[in-house]
C-alpha cells in the first residue's frame, strides 16, 4: 500500500504470495499436475471485532483495471472503506495472476517497449506479427501452454480457494468495480457458502459466451452481454446522455440556445469535427494533429489521424471527470469559433489534458489476452464497422477501433474480418493459426446461470452517465439475475463508480456508506440503510472563476484569453496579432514554460485534493472518537444516578457508600496510573 495513505490512516498493512494450482479442474490441464503459480494478496487487516454482525467478517475488493483506477486510488478507496467501518472487517485485495506482484505475463515488442503497448495505445499502436508470435513461444516455453489458465474463470477460483482454506469462519463480501465485477460474477456462481453477498459497481455484463441460461431469452442474453469491441458505440450512447442533459441545463449551453438545430451542442461537435478535418492546416487542427505522436501513422487506418478522432478522444476523457466534463461545452464552443483568443488557451489544455492521458497506467498483457479472448465479438466486425461506431458517435473514447489487427494476430483469427486487416504491411495470419496464439477458447465452458446462490444476495450500484461502464449492463444484468435476493441502485448523472462518486451536500461518501452497512448487515437487503442515495448531492455543471482558471488558465471560461508574454515576436497574447500556429518555433518556449506551470498547478491540485480528503477522514475520526467519548461519560454518568438509587432502596443511610461510588468514578476518569488508582481505593 502507498505509505503516505498507511501512514495518513495510521493503518497496517500485510502482504503476501501463496502458491495456487495453475490449471482448476474444468479450466484446463497442465503438462505437470502439480504446476502452481504465485498470487499475490494484500490485507488490512480488523483491530476489533463488529459487534453489529455478530461475527466476523471480510471484504474482498476487486480493482478496476489499471488505466481506469490506479493502485494508489485502490489504496486510497480501502483505507477509506476501512475507516468507515471502524476498524472492524478485513480487507483483502489481489492481483490477478499473471499481473503485478503475481506472477506476470510479460512480453516485450522488437523496439523494446511492453507488447501490450502497442495494443492499448491510442490511433498510433503498431503491432507486429512477429513479436506476438515470439510472445507466444516465450509464455510456451513458461509452461504456459493453455492461456485458460489466465482466464477470468481461473481468476474467480483464486479468490474461491483462498476464502475455502483460509476464512472458513468468516462472512465474506465481495466488492467489485468495473472489469472487477467480470471476475466477481464468475466467482458467485461458485456458491462458496461463506460468500454472503456481493456488490457489484458499475457492473459490466458477463461476457457473451457465458450468459446462456434456458430461462433467459435471446434479446435478455444480448442486453446482458458485454463486448469490448462495441466500447465505443456504448460510449456514444452515454454520451449523448450527457449532452441531452448539459442542453437542457442552462448554466452548461450558455452558449448554446438552442432555438435551431444549427445552434445545439451535439450539431455544433460534428459541425467542429468536419471542419477540422476538411482542413488539417488550420491552427486548431494543427494543435491536435502535434500532440498526436507528430501526426505518426495509424496501422488502423493507413493514414494520420484525423484531428477529429484526438478531439473525440479528447472530449471523451473529459467526460469521465465530473470535474472536466463542465467544459465540453467550453472546447466545443472555442473550437468553433477558433480565433486568435482561442489558440493559445486550447493548445495548453489539450497539451496538458492528453500528456495526462498517454501518461496513464498501461493495463498488463493479461487484459488483452482475456479482452480477445472472452470479451470480443466473434465473429469479430471489420475495421469499417469499428472505425464508423467510433465516427458516428459525437464523444467516444474510440480504442477499439485500432485493436482489430491486435486481435486478428493474438487469437489467429482467419475471418474475412481478419484477412483484410492483415493485408496492411503485415504477413498473413496462416503462420500464427499454425502456432501459438495469445488466446484460449472460452465458449465451450464456464457457461453460467445467473442464478443468485442461496443465503447470498447482490447489491448492483451503477451511476447514470458513467462511460465507462454504461448504466444499461446493470440494468440488463438485474434483469437476467434469477431470484429476488437483489437490488439495485443508480447515481442519475453520476460518472464511474458509486462508491468513490457518490457525495452528500456535506462532503460525505454517500456510496462508501451505503456499502458499509451491507456489510454490516451481512449482506440483508431488509436491513443494510440505503436512505442517503435520495439525498446526494445533484451533480452540477456550473464552471466559477476559480476551477476555470484551474483548468483553462483563465478566469473567463468562453473568452478569457491567456497571455503567454511578448518576448517573442510571434507569440499569440491578449491582442490575438499573431498568425503563427501555437506550436511555431517563435512561440514554442513560451508555450512549453506555461504548460509546466499547467502541470505543475494540476498536480498542486491534485495533492490538494488527496490531502483534503485525507485530512478530512482524519477530522471524521476525531469527531467520531469524540461523540464515543461523551456518549461513554454520559453512560457513566447515568450509570452512577441508577447505582445510587439502587443502594439508597437497599440502606436508609448509605452515605459512605455514595462516596466510594464517587472516588471510584472520579479516580476512574483521571489520568493517574493503575497503582495510584489501586492505593487509592485501598485507602479508601
Amino acid at each position: 500500500m502507498d505509505s503516505a495513505i498507511a501512514n495518513a490512516f495510521n493503518i497496517t498493512v500485510q502482504c503476501t504470495k501463496v502458491e495456487l494450482p495453475l490449471c482448476y479442474e474444468g479450466i484446463c490441464n497442465a503438462e505437470n499436475d502439480t504446476a502452481t503459480i504465485a498470487v499475490s494478496l494484500k490485507r488490512i487487516p480488523a483491530l476489533i471485532a463488529d459487534s453489529t454482525s455478530g461475527k466476523v467478517q471480510a471484504i474482498w475488493y476487486l480493482p478496476d483495471r489499471p488505466d481506469v483506477q490506479t493502485r494508489e486510488e485502490v489504496d486510497l478507496e480501502m483505507a477509506l472503506l476501512y475507516q468507515e467501518l471502524m476498524n472492524t472487517v478485513d480487507i483483502y485485495t489481489l492481483d490477478l495472476r499473471g499481473t503485478g506482484n503475481s506472477t506476470a505475463l510479460s512480453c516485450n515488442a522488437s523496439d523494446g517497449s511492453l507488447l501490450q503497448a502497442n495494443v492499448f495505445a491510442r490511433n498510433n499502436g503498431d503491432i507486429n506479427l512477429r513479436d506476438v508470435q515470439a510472445c507466444a513461444q516465450h509464455l510456451q516455453d513458461l509452461g504456459y501452454t493453455n492461456l485458460r489458465a489466465f482466464s477470468l474463470a481461473s481468476a474467480a477460483r483464486d479468490i474461491e480457494k483462498v476464502v475455502a482454506d483460509t476464512q472458513t469462519d468468516l462472512q465474506v463480501i465481495i466488492y467489485a468495480l468495473g472489469y472487477g465485477t467480470l471476475v466477481a460474477q464468475q466467482l458467485m456462481q461458485r456458491e462458496a457458502s461463506q460468500i454472503v453477498g456481493c456488490v457489484l459497481d458499475g457492473a459490466l455484463g458477463m461476457p457473451a459466451g457465458d450468459t446462456g441460461s434456458a430461462s433467459l431469452s435471446l434479446s435478455e442474453v444480448e442486453a446482458a452481454a458485454y463486448e469490448l469491441s462495441k466500447s465505443a458505440k456504448d460510449f456514444g450512447e452515454v454520451a449523448n446522455g450527457f449532452i441531452a442533459w448539459c442542453q437542457a441545463d442552462t448554466s452548461c449551453s450558455t452558449m448554446f440556445s438552442g432555438a435551431t438545430p444549427t445552434t445545439m451542442i451535439n450539431t455544433t461537435l460534428f459541425e467542429v469535427y468536419d471542419r477540422l478535418d476538411g482542413d488539417a492546416t488550420s491552427m486548431c487542427a494543427a494543435i491536435l494533429s502535434d500532440v498526436d505522436a507528430s501526426g505518426s501513422i495509424n496501422s488502423a487506418t493507413a493514414s494520420v489521424t484525423p484531428p477529429s478522432f484526438v478531439l473525440r478522444q479528447l472530449m471523451a476523457q473529459m467526460m469521465e471527470s465530473s470535474t472536466l466534463r463542465a467544459f465540453i461545452p467550453v472546447l466545443t464552443y472555442r473550437f468553433h469559433r477558433c480565433g486568435s483568443e482561442d489558440l493559445v488557451v486550447l493548445s495548453n489544455f489539450v497539451n496538458t489534458t492528453l500528456k495526462t492521458l498517454h501518461g496513464s497506467d498501461t493495463p498488463d498483457l493479461l487484459y488483452a489476452i482475456q479482452a480477445f479472448s472472452e470479451l470480443w465479438e466473434r465473429p469479430t466486425a471489420n475495421q469499417t464497422e469499428l472505425t464508423n461506431r467510433f465516427t458516428d458517435s459525437a464523444i467516444s473514447d474510440g480504442r477499439e477501433y485500432t485493436q482489430l489487427l491486435s486481435y486478428c494476430l493474438f487469437t489467429g483469427d482467419s475471418s474475412p474480418a481478419c484477412v483484410n486487416a492483415t493485408t496492411f504491411e503485415h504477413a498473413s495470419t496462416a503462420t500464427s493459426r499454425n502456432g501459438a496464439t495469445l488466446s484460449y477458447e472460452h465458449d465451450a465452458i464456464d457457461v453460467t446461470t445467473n442464478v443468485i446462490p442461496s443465503g447470498a444476495s447482490i447489491l448492483l450500484l451503477s451511476s447514470g452517465l458513467d462511460p465507462i461502464s454504461p448504466p444499461k449492463y446493470a440494468a440488463a444484468l438485474f434483469d437476467s439475475l434469477q431470484g429476488v435476493n437483489k437490488a439495485h441502485l443508480v447515481a442519475p448523472n453520476g460518472t464511474h463508480g458509486v462508491v468513490q462518486s457518490a457525495m452528500l451536500s456535506n462532503g460525505t461518501g454517500c456510496g462508501r456508506q451505503v456499502l458499509a452497512s451491507y456489510v454490516r448487515h451481512s449482506g440483508n437487503l431488509s436491513a443494510y440503510d440505503a436512505t442517503c442515495m435520495d439525498e446526494v448531492l445533484p451533480p452540477s455543471l456550473a464552471i466559477t472563476n476559480i476551477s476555470t482558471l484551474l483548468v483553462l488558465g483563465v478566469s473567463d471560461a468562453y473568452d478569457g484569453v491567456l497571455d503567454i508574454g511578448s518576448e517573442s515576436d510571434g507569440s499569440i497574447g491578449a491582442s490575438g496579432s499573431s498568425n503563427s500556429p501555437a506550436g511555431s518555433p517563435s512561440s514554442g518556449s513560451s508555450i512549453d514554460d506555461l504548460n509546466k506551470q499547467i502541470s505543475a498547478l494540476e498536480s498542486s491540485r491534485r495533492r490538494y485534493k488527496m490531502a483534503l480528503i485525507i485530512v478530512g477522514s482524519a477530522l471524521a475520526a476525531l469527531l467520531v472518537g469524540g461523540v464515543v467519548l461523551l456518549f461513554w461519560r454520559h453512560h457513566r454518568k447515568k450509570q452512577l444516578e441508577y447505582e445510587e438509587v439502587l443502594l439508597r432502596h437497599m440502606r436508609g443511610d448509605a452515605d459512605n457508600e455514595l462516596e466510594l461510588m464517587h472516588s471510584i468514578y472520579l479516580l476512574s476518569s483521571s489520568p493517574s496510573s493503575n497503582g495510584e488508582r489501586g492505593r487509592d481505593a485501598s485507602r479508601q
